[in-house]
C-alpha cells in the first residue's frame, strides 16, 4: 500500500494585499518544544504583543512587570512586559506603533528555561498595517431639526487602522463662497471618522461647499477634492444615502427638507421585488428597514408624493441601486479529506464568501511525527502544527 502523508492546509484570507512580508523572519522549528504561538503576520498599530508558550515559566510571578532586557525590539518599542499566566508573556506599548512598519522581536528564552545555546534568543517579527483613509459619502442634515435655513454637513471616511483624531489635523479644508469654514473630526464605529461642518446656511439660490485635502498631508494619497452643493430654499431634492444598521439592515435616505413625521410613505418608496417596507421619517433623512436575507444587487425607487415640513410634496423620480451583503467574509472547505495522496494532480475545492483574495499556506507534517501531532489533535486539528511540519 502506497504511504500517504498527512498535510494540513491553513488558509488566510485578505481583503486587498498579502500580509505577509520577506523582511519578517519565519519560525525556526527547533524551539517549538518551547514556544506555542506568538504574535505575527499583520497587525493594527493598537495590538499588543503576545507570546504563548509549551511549557510552564517557573522562574517568573504571574502579574510581575519583567525587565525590558527580557524582550526587545527593533525598531525600540517602550512599554512594559507582564507575565499574564505561567504560559503567557504579553507586551503592552507604551504608544501607537508605527504605521506599514516590519518589527523583529528577540526574546531572552535562556532567562525563561534551561535551553542550549542555540536556542538562548527567539527571534520572530510583525508588520503593522498600511494606514489609509477612503471617502465614503456625506450627508446634510437640518440642525436643529425641523427648520430648513441652517444646516450640518458630515463627511463620512473609512480607515485602514486605528486613528487618533489629531492625525488629521490640517487633511482637509472645506470652503463655501471661497471662505474656510470650520469643522471638526469625530470617531464613528469600525473603523468609520467623520468630519462636521455646523451651521450652514441655506439661501434662495443653491452654494456650492469644496472639500480640498493637502496633498502632501500623510492620510491623503487617493483622497480626491469634493463639489458639495447645498440646495436653496426653493429646491426640495433627494441627496444622498447611507447603508447603516449592525449587518447593513438599513438604508437611510438624506433628503434637502425636513420632512413631516406622520406621513404615509407606503408605494412611494419601494424595493423592486419587495413588499411593503418599514419606513422611518429621522429629521430630514427617511431610515428604510431592510427585509431580512436581502444580498445582491438592489434597486430602490423613491416616486413623487414626500412631504417636507411646510407640507409640500416632492415632484422628483429617484431610481438608487445598493448592493448589500448580509454574509460575513469567510473560506470553507468543500471536502471533508485531510490526508492527501503522492500525486501530482490535485485539486484544492473550497467557497469563498465577501473575499478579494485569499492566501494559501501549506504545512506538512512529516510521517515520523504523525504520533506527536495525534497526541494533541485530530485528524483535522491545528494545534502546535509548528512543532511537527514546516
Amino acid at each position: 500500500m502506497r504511504k500517504l502523508l498527512l498535510l494540513l492546509l491553513s488558509l488566510y484570507f485578505v481583503v486587498s494585499c498579502s500580509s505577509a512580508d520577506e523582511n519578517v523572519p519565519t519560525f525556526d522549528k527547533k524551539f517549538s518544544p518551547y514556544i506555542g504561538s506568538y504574535t505575527s503576520g499583520l497587525i493594527s498599530k493598537k495590538s499588543t504583543i503576545n507570546i504563548y508558550f509549551n511549557k510552564d515559566i517557573s522562574a517568573l510571578k504571574v502579574g510581575e512587570v519583567l525587565s525590558s532586557d527580557l524582550l526587545e525590539f527593533s525598531p525600540k518599542i517602550d512599554g512594559d512586559l507582564i507575565l499574564r499566566d505561567k504560559r503567557h508573556l504579553e507586551f503592552s506599548p507604551q504608544s501607537l506603533l508605527n504605521s506599514d512598519q516590519v518589527y523583529t522581536a528577540e526574546l531572552a528564552l535562556n532567562k525563561l528555561f534551561d535551553v542550549p545555546d542555540s536556542l538562548a534568543e527567539f527571534t520572530f517579527g510583525f508588520k503593522t498595517i498600511k494606514q489609509g483613509l477612503a471617502f465614503q459619502n456625506y450627508n446634510l442634515e437640518a440642525m436643529p431639526a425641523g427648520q430648513m435655513q441652517y444646516y450640518r454637513l458630515y463627511l463620512n471616511f473609512e480607515a485602514a487602522d486605528y486613528c487618533e483624531l489629531e492625525d488629521f489635523k490640517d487633511l482637509l479644508r472645506v470652503n463655501k463662497d471661497e471662505k474656510k469654514i470650520e469643522g471638526r473630526w469625530l470617531q464613528g464605529f469600525g473603523g468609520t471618522y467623520l468630519y462636521s461642518v455646523d451651521s450652514l446656511i441655506r439661501k434662495e439660490e443653491a452654494s456650492i461647499l469644496t472639500v480640498n485635502f493637502d496633498e502632501d498631508h500623510a492620510l491623503a494619497y487617493g483622497l480626491k477634492n469634493q463639489k458639495i452643493e447645498l440646495p436653496s430654499l426653493n429646491d426640495f431634492k433627494y441627496i444622498s444615502y447611507t447603508i447603516e444598521g449592525e449587518n447593513s439592515t438599513q438604508l437611510k435616505l438624506n433628503f434637502s427638507d425636513p420632512l413631516r413625521e406622520d406621513q404615509d410613505l407606503q408605494g412611494i418608496i419601494s424595493i423592486v421585488g419587495q413588499g411593503d417596507l418599514k419606513l422611518e421619517v429621522d429629521n430630514s433623512s427617511i431610515r428604510v428597514y431592510l427585509p431580512e436575507n436581502l444580498p445582491g444587487e438592489q434597486k430602490l425607487k423613491i416616486t413623487p408624493g414626500i412631504e417636507n415640513i411646510l407640507g409640500y410634496k416632492s415632484k422628483f423620480n429617484q431610481e438608487i441601486s445598493f448592493k448589500i451583503s448580509n454574509e460575513k467574509p469567510s473560506i470553507v472547505f468543500l471536502e471533508n479529506g485531510n490526508i492527501m495522496p503522492l500525486n501530482d494532480n490535485l485539486n484544492l475545492s473550497f467557497k469563498a464568501i465577501n473575499l478579494n483574495a485569499v492566501d494559501l499556506r501549506l504545512i506538512k507534517v512529516y510521517e515520523n511525527n504523525i504520533i506527536n501531532f495525534l497526541q494533541v489533535n485530530n485528524y483535522d486539528g491545528d494545534y502546535q502544527l509548528y512543532r511537527v511540519g514546516e
